[in-house]
């Protein structure tokens, strides 16, 4: 006997049954549904998504991903152990002070940033200034240092995924989560 979990057969709306159910059609701008059946399956499809609660992974993940770059390389690379590869990006850059005050300033802005992101939540403003301190840095680090591009894990890759996980949030937030007042 067949295990009703596992049915793959579905039931067309005449009552017979289909052994293969309909593809699932998408809702492309400008595309006039010629059925009134179709078009009314397509706008149920399109909306049921769209009435979702906020979701879990586009949301918290991203904001959590954001607060954890600029927590790690603030804490472990420039404040921890002050790695070397971090002292010579310094170096490379114009200095007011010393590349070792440089690089603790750094990390504590970084360590700062990542803390705003975690504190202010429901606040859009540490997103956007990650994605512009990520935007900087990426610049920053091509032009100061482009050999390190082309390492196997490189701050270009960083970068833009930083960047990515901002504009994830930006855009989950505008669908989904209420505005901060």
């Amino acid at each position: 006997m067949p295990d009703p979990k596992f049915n793959d057969e579905a039931e067309d709306e005449d009552g017979s049954v289909n052994p293969i159910p309909p593809k699932p059609r998408l809702l492309i701008v400008g595309d006039v549904m010629r059925k009134k059946e179709s078009s009314s399956v397509v706008a149920r499809q399109s909306t049921e998504f769209s009435n979702k609660e906020p979701t879990i992974n586009s949301y918290n993940l991203s904001r959590s991903a954001i607060a954890f770059i600029w927590l790690y390389h603030g804490l472990i690379p420039k404040l921890i152990f002050q790695h070397a590869t971090e002292l010579e990006l310094v170096n490379k850059g114009p200095l007011l002070v010393s590349a070792e005050t440089t690089l603790v300033l750094a990390g504590i802005g970084e360590v700062l940033i990542g803390i705003g992101v975690l504190i202010f939540w429901r606040q859009v403003w540490p997103v956007y200034l990650s994605l512009v301190g990520f935007i900087g840095l990426l610049v920053a680090s091509v032009a100061i240092a482009p050999g390190h591009a082309v390492h196997a894990f490189n701050p270009v890759t960083l970068t833009v995924s930083a960047i990515l996980f901002c504009l994830i949030q930006i855009s989950s937030r505008r669908e989904s989560v209420p505005l901060a007042d």
